[in-house]
């Protein structure tokens, strides 16, 4: 999961580059530079590089969150087996392993019918990084993030509904 987000930092300084380098090459090739213009160009720039560290920080926090709750499932298992090392060695009972405590398993954007790996990374680098907001997203917002139809929008909210009941 870093490495993703290490690559989308990258791949967004990358494109950060082409984009400028772009503008100073229409801007050279112009007889008059328009600063107005370059100024609105750099705006947007600005808009999207903060809109994908929104998106990247949003994916951390939704990471260290999920890192938290294993972290919580393995302690609760160590104090079980620990608890059963201390009872073997007083003789209270014969050791047997103690039972795996269930891990909620929260679905995974790729899990929605009609999400593939492209369209779960847009969703992510727009904020939308699980499965609970997909299907609390108005649905103008899928359709601008992944480039659909309202009724394919409307679609995956609902199979996203649909996988949390």
């Amino acid at each position: 999961m870093p490495n993703e987000i290490l690559d989308r930092l990258i791949e967004s300084r990358e494109d950060a580059k082409k984009k400028i380098t772009l503008a100073m090459a229409n801007t050279a090739s112009k007889k008059t530079v328009d600063a107005d213009e370059a100024v609105e160009a750099l705006d947007r720039m600005i808009a999207q590089q903060t809109e994908r560290l929104a998106a990247t920080k949003a994916s951390l926090a939704s990471a260290v969150e999920r890192l938290e709750g294993d972290i919580r499932v393995r302690q609760k298992r160590i104090d079980q087996l620990q608890e059963l090392a201390e009872r073997h060695r007083k003789g209270l009972e014969e050791p047997s392993p103690p039972e795996e405590p269930e891990r909620p398993v929260a679905p995974k954007l790729r899990d929605v019918k009609g999400i593939g790996p492209a369209s779960a990374q847009k969703l992510r680098a727009a904020g939308i990084n699980s499965v609970e907001k997909l299907s609390k997203a108005p649905v103008m917002r899928v359709v601008e993030v992944l480039g659909v139809t309202e009724e394919k929008a409307k679609s995956v909210i609902e199979s996203a509904k649909q996988l949390l009941s």
